[in-house]
């Protein structure tokens, strides 16, 4: 019978290593599943068409209504990027300040 290529002696802090390896790998597969993850913020600028999934809408045409209702405000949680000349805007939504936004309470949400 040939030597083993790993001594027994080691064995056991290997299958430790393993194990903590795993355990901190399915911990952040769930944290991420139940929208527990401690990773940071999302960050960015997204489109409407993208943003409107990230927060959650159903539709890109409930964020026109947010903005058009000041739930949204252009200069803080959106930005407007038209071309000089052009009069249909083109939304850009900062997700991170967007989500800190809806998160509040309706009387602190007042539009500005």
């Amino acid at each position: 019978m040939s030597e083993p290529l790993v001594p027994l002696s080691h064995v056991d802090a290997i299958i430790e290593r393993v194990d903590a390896i795993i355990e901190r790998k399915v911990k952040e597969v769930l944290g991420q599943m139940l929208g527990l993850s401690n990773h940071p913020k999302e960050v960015g600028t997204y489109p409407i068409a993208e943003a409107a999934s990230r927060l959650g809408y159903e539709k890109p045409a409930q964020i026109y209504k947010d903005i058009a209702a000041g739930l949204l405000r252009v200069g803080h949680e959106v930005e407007d990027r038209r071309r000089p000349g052009r009069t249909k805007p083109r939304y850009f939504i900062d997700i991170a300040a967007a989500k800190s936004r809806l998160k509040q309470i309706p009387e602190k949400r007042r539009a500005l």
